[in-house]
């Protein structure tokens, strides 16, 4: 069984060396493609030179298909052209693989220097001692071509492979760990998991040679215990490490995304600063000095006007006690929610401060129980929506009831805030869509924010009113992918 499978892909060689080249020249082609040069993630700045090994190993298997087609028509002093180039292309490909193995692991195992030294110093003696042997007539470059190959094996593609697949372990552990990723630490695993494979089939597993281990270890060894040639698990390695590293470059649009609701949330944070400065600098603080205004002139007014001063006083005390109210509100607005409590929780104290500070009547109501934990992030974004909503009917809705509900599902949940007070004109229906219809938003930043983080998570924002029938704000929130991987895996 062992011979015919050997004869059968002896037969298919051209295949398997297609193959082969396909798979690294893939991975070279991809990295290129998704890799992001200003990421601050350390692996970024190390996938340039796996993209080169890649792209230059994939040439080099290829090679083995077209130079003996090309020496069926081309003088044999341009076929041995080719074989030099070919062999520049190998040896420059595992440089480029031991410098990514060597750049993962700095400065935890290497110098910075020592890094960027060795590899290329050991490149220049390496393709000083080919040329001199070819300048000293020991041989043409397709009869070096396979000693040079095993030398560069051993001293190049073994390191680098072994190296490069502890440095992907060790990054998924000490820098993707942090950023709750599963999933991108397994790719990163099993691209270290290719690498070591591939520093045994493609460093250490070479051509039969009269030295050792190449005398031991080697394609006829392989071949008789398996039937099957040594390229083909080099293959599945570089397959392998295509897939796993592929997917692993999502990290890069995981973080560009992270990056892009931190900027969003930061705006709104900006946004609600500035609104609130506005109302303290133009309500608070004008009435406080209008207050002051009418103590000042029932002061003048005490002896001469009791009565009149009397009323004075008590227009000032009432305007203070509003000015109480508005500062206990923007302290109900601004106030930091627990990051330790849940959801329900935080909602719960909200719900809890408005009927202090409002005396309205509010009832809230909770359904189900929550599938997967949401993250701290996800979390903050609706209690500020539900803050968000309670403030606006504090502040417009003159309203005699609230109603706050949350209803958990096996795929998100709804939050519903909802008022009998006098409500506001719609122009338009509002849509079932995930914000609010241009033509129906007021020119406060009030529901703008609570857009802007409906948005932010990937949720869906639905608000009703009528004039006299009160309002009502749906907020429908689905898990995303990272709360349900957490959630599984610490099921």
């Amino acid at each position: 069984m062992r011979e015919a499978l050997l004869q059968f892909f002896q037969a298919n060689q051209v295949v398997v060396y297609a193959i082969y080249g396909q798979a690294f020249f893939l991975l070279g082609f991809a990295i290129v493609l998704q890799s992001r040069k200003y990421s601050r993630l350390e692996l970024a700045g190390s996938l340039p030179l796996l993209a080169g090994f890649g792209l230059s190993h994939g040439l080099v298997e290829w090679g083995y298909i077209f130079i003996p087609i090309h020496a069926q028509f081309l003088p044999a002093s341009a076929v041995e052209f080719l074989h030099l180039i070919q062999m520049f292309l190998l040896v420059t490909s595992f440089v480029l693989l031991l410098r990514f193995g060597i750049q993962l692991n700095t400065p935890e195992l290497f110098s910075p220097r020592w890094s960027r030294v060795v590899p290329w110093t050991w490149y220049g003696v390496w393709w000083a001692s080919l040329f001199a042997a070819l300048l000293s007539g020991r041989g043409a470059p397709s009869q070096l071509h396979p000693y040079w190959d095993i030398v560069s094996r051993y001293t190049m593609a073994f390191p680098g492979a072994a190296l490069a697949a502890y440095g992907l372990r060790r990054h998924a552990l000490e820098h993707i760990r942090p950023m709750n990723l599963p999933h991108i630490i397994s790719f990163l695993r099993l691209g270290g998991l290719a690498l070591a494979t591939y520093a045994f089939f493609g460093g250490l597993v070479v051509p039969v040679a009269p030295f050792f281990p190449a005398n031991w270890l080697n394609y006829a060894l392989i071949e008789s215990m398996t039937g099957l040639p040594v390229p083909i698990f080099r293959s599945v390695c570089g397959l392998v490490l295509t897939y796993s590293m592929i997917r692993a470059l999502e990290v890069f649009q995981l973080e560009t995304d992270r990056l892009i609701e931190g900027m969003g949330r930061r705006y709104l944070l900006t946004s609600e600063r500035e609104r609130i400065g506005r109302e303290l600098h133009d309500g608070t603080i004008q009435s406080i000095y209008a207050a002051g205004l009418m103590i000042e002139e029932a002061a003048r007014q005490l002896s001469d006007e009791p009565a009149a001063a009397r009323a004075r006083l008590a227009q000032a005390m009432s305007s203070l006690n509003q000015i109480t109210q508005d500062i206990r509100r923007y302290i109900f607005e601004l106030r930091t929610a627990n990051g330790s409590a849940g959801l329900e929780d935080e909602i719960e104290a909200l719900v809890k401060d408005f009927r202090v500070n409002t005396l309205v009547e509010i009832e809230l109501q909770i359904e189900g129980r929550p599938a997967h934990e949401l993250s701290p992030d996800r979390r903050q974004q609706v209690v500020q929506i539900v803050r968000e909503a309670l403030s606006n009917v504090a502040r417009h809705a003159h309203a005699r009831r609230v109603d706050v509900s949350l209803r958990w599902h096996s795929d998100g949940f709804g939050l519903e805030v909802s008022d009998n007070g006098v409500g506001f004109a719609v122009r338009e229906a509002m849509p079932a869509g995930d914000s609010v219809a241009p033509a129906v938003r007021p020119t406060g930043r009030g529901l703008w924010n609570m857009r802007e983080r409906a948005e932010l998570l990937r949720g869906r924002l639905e608000i009703s009113s009528a004039p006299g029938q009160g309002t009502r704000v749906r907020l429908d929130v689905p898990y995303d992918g990272t709360e349900a991987t957490n959630a599984h895996s610490a099921g």
